[in-house]
């Protein structure tokens, strides 16, 4: 038998109607039903108690959706007393491209249902790309949603608290029906260092511009001058250099890495200094999509196979000097 909860529109201009079409085409164990908003209150702020009292008798599940703050500044709230739920659409600045305000009201409303369901007796504050991640930060929504999981241990607590695993079954296929729209060239599941998620979707989503320049270069102080003759001239064309002039000593700086790589469409790999954190870069700007170029000084091109072995049968584009032919062979490649 489906479960039935009742969904109230307080003062929301999101299409509730496709989001209860769209939540009940996707799954088999809850049924979404329109209710007619009775709620009255014109403060600024929603308070929930007034609302989940409103409510709280009418002995059937209620999820009201509103676009004001509530007054715990919360995304949602649940009372298990009144089995009664209250959803924000508040923080309007997290829910950007691709981020869709209908997925997040989907997530909301299935978190709502499966904790008035369990009795409240779920969730953790460590951000884990669960559904039940707390989201202190809210920028952390981004990672659960782009998850599109619940983790092991809150799976092992809602069937001990009665949610069957028909019902599990269903909300796994709302939250991946949700995650799907979050994949995309830039921002993949998994990462280098290992996190089921990449941590950094929001950022690599704010920052990325197609103006943006990554380049792999090595580290050392002959390369500097270099490093910043780049950048100043490609500024002047409206192009912005990104560099990560850091040794790969640990996982931090993977992270910044791929993270800064992510936010570039376009890649630069210096190969002169024969050193392998170029070669990891430009495999990586490569798995990324950018559009990539592979540059060296004329003088170290017949050693290149020679010591960098693993490259053999990529295209390097010699050059003579940084301030002569270089620029002008990166500005083709850009324009």
């Amino acid at each position: 038998m489906r479960q039935e909860f009742y969904i109230v529109n307080i003062d929301s201009e999101v299409d509730i109607g496709k989001v209860i079409k769209e939540f009940n085409k996707l799954q088999s164990s809850f049924v979404l039903r329109l209710e007619t908003n009775d709620f009255s209150d014109n403060s600024e702020v929603l308070h929930r108690e007034k609302f989940f009292r409103h409510y709280g008798e009418r002995g059937k599940y209620i999820i009201g959706i509103t676009k004001r703050p509530l007054d715990n500044k919360w995304f949602s709230d649940v009372n298990a007393d009144y089995s009664v739920a209250l959803i924000s659409t508040d923080s309007s600045e997290i829910y950007s491209p691709p981020f869709r305000i209908e997925d997040y009201l989907k997530s909301e409303i299935l978190l709502s249902i499966l904790l008035i369901l369990s009795k409240m007796n779920i969730g953790h504050y460590e951000t884990r790309g669960c559904l039940f991640d707390f989201c202190e930060n809210k920028k952390d929504i981004v990672v659960k949603l782009h998850s599109g999981s619940i983790c092991a241990d809150c799976k092992a607590r809602l069937m001990y608290y009665g949610v069957t695993e028909e019902m599990l079954a269903s909300a796994m296929k709302i939250l991946w029906d949700i995650s799907k729209d979050f994949l995309s060239p830039r921002v993949v599941r998994g990462c280098p260092i290992g996190h089921k998620v990449c941590k950094e979707f929001h950022t690599i989503q704010r920052e990325y511009s197609d103006r943006n320049v990554f380049l792999a270069i090595s580290f050392s102080n002959e390369f500097k001058d270099m490093i910043d003759h780049l950048k100043e001239k490609l500024k002047n064309i409206g192009f912005n250099l990104k560099v990560v002039n850091q040794t790969i000593e640990n996982k931090n700086i993977l992270c910044k890495i791929c993270k800064t790589i992510q936010t570039c469409k376009f890649g630069i790999a210096e190969f002169s200094g024969f050193r392998h954190n170029v070669s990891y870069e430009f495999g990586l700007m490569q798995a990324f999509g950018l559009e990539t170029i592979a540059i060296i000084k004329k003088e170290k091109l017949e050693d290149f196979e020679n010591v960098l072995s693993d490259m053999k049968g990529i295209e390097v584009i010699p050059y003579d000097r940084v301030g002569d032919d270089l620029f002008d062979k990166l500005k083709r490649f850009l324009l």
